[in-house]
């Protein structure tokens, strides 16, 4: 019998090497053989980019992974970018595969940003993470995520929206899932409103331009929520 993960000590356990390097065989995870995939890190850099230009510009990614995207944002993007995940096994495979990321890419919860200062991050980026959170850090982050931010600062966020994670869903670490009004009523209470204009540009974004015209939301269906911090 699998052990039911309700804990943030629960989380950190489960996505360790087996998560990352065996996950699609194993059916605990959507990863396999844990790398940098720089054909996917730039093409979704290039979506980004066309809603949040990022040259010269702090971005935080909550639950990283193995750095790819953060390396992305720094060596083609210019950002000054920074990554936080609870996975040590991913962290130190990162550090591993890409040299640029090792001062910038850390183990840690994404409910703790002690480690930034407050209206210091103009955006926020995160990947399929939020619902690996348990449920009673979920405001936690989202005031550390508003603390963190600069007026205006914006939030793009992809991640399982719904009522529970669903029968054919074999990642057992995915214990907060709601859907997407849940999150806007969170969000809103901590000066995070939906910023539905973000939200409706990153749609209709494309990759190119080897792949002109591709569209990853298109293919993939993205459950993507957009925020923008308008008060303190």
């Amino acid at each position: 019998m699998k052990k039911e993960i309700t804990s943030l000590k629960d989380v950190r356990e489960y996505v360790g090497e087996k998560y990352w390097e065996k996950g699609l065989s194993e059916k605990c995870s959507g990863y396999e053989n844990a790398s940098i995939d720089w054909w996917w890190n730039l093409r979704w850099l290039q979506c980004w980019n066309q809603i949040f230009p990022s040259r010269d510009k702090v971005v935080l990614d909550l639950g990283c992974g193995l750095g790819g995207f953060v390396a992305a944002l720094l060596t083609a993007a210019g950002a000054d970018a920074h990554g936080i995940d609870i996975s040590e096994y991913a962290i130190n495979k990162g550090h591993q595969l890409y040299e640029p990321i090792t001062q910038r890419t850390s183990v840690g919860s994404i409910h703790d940003l002690s480690m930034f200062p407050d209206n210091r991050v103009d955006y926020i980026y995160s990947m399929q993470v939020f619902e690996h959170l348990p449920e009673d850090l979920t405001d936690t982050m989202i005031a550390e995520m508003s603390r963190v931010l600069k007026l205006g600062g914006q939030v793009w966020a992809a991640l399982v929206l719904g009522n529970g994670r669903s029968a054919d869903d074999n990642d057992l670490s995915h214990i907060n899932i709601h859907p997407r009004e849940w999150w806007d009523e969170k969000c809103v209470a901590q000066g995070l409103v939906p910023d539905q204009d973000a939200d409706r540009r990153l749609r209709n974004t494309t990759a190119g331009p080897d792949n002109p015209g591709y569209s990853y939301f298109k293919d993939f269906g993205w459950h993507s929520i957009c925020y923008r911090k308008i008060h303190v």
